[in-house]
């Protein structure tokens, strides 16, 4: 269940780059999405969720910063109506022992998931979300669960 803390940096970095370059005014009929990702009932206090297109669509790849349980994905630089496959990142960091690059085990900082494992594909977590994004305003929210 431990993650190193790079792997949330190399996480947001794609984010960023998947994001980067994509609100350039490039005729795409893009809209809005807004909500809200919750584990049992509670705020998710910050991460990341990412929108990937569907097999078989041509939309472009959106992310979005989850803080105190909310993102918001403005119309401009947005998604495209379309069918997106789902994916929620949220990790904390902690004190503990971690392989520094000649293998040598160090104090360090350690990233661990905090949504349920079952959301988690680094852990083995096979439930997938999915978003269908229409024209106009929308209001996607994700309710995890620990169950």
């Amino acid at each position: 269940m431990k993650h190193y803390c790079g792997l949330f940096v190399l996480t947001l970095g794609v984010t960023v780059l998947l994001c980067s370059g994509c609100f350039k005014g490039d005729g795409l009929n893009r809209t809005s999405v807004e909500g809200t990702v919750t584990v049992d009932g509670q705020p998710v206090p910050f991460g990341n969720v990412n929108f990937y297109p569907k097999p078989g669509t041509s939309c472009p790849t959106i992310g979005a910063a989850i803080k105190e349980g909310h993102y918001i994905m403005p119309k401009k630089g947005g998604p495209v109506p379309g069918e997106y496959k789902v994916q929620i990142i949220a990790n904390t960091t902690k004190p503990g022992k971690v392989k520094n690059l000649r293998g040598q085990v160090e104090d360090g900082l350690v990233t661990e998931s905090i949504l349920p494992k079952k959301y988690d594909p680094t852990q083995g977590g096979k439930e997938t979300l999915s978003a269908t994004v229409t024209e106009g305003k929308n209001t996607i929210n994700f309710e995890l669960t620990n169950d």
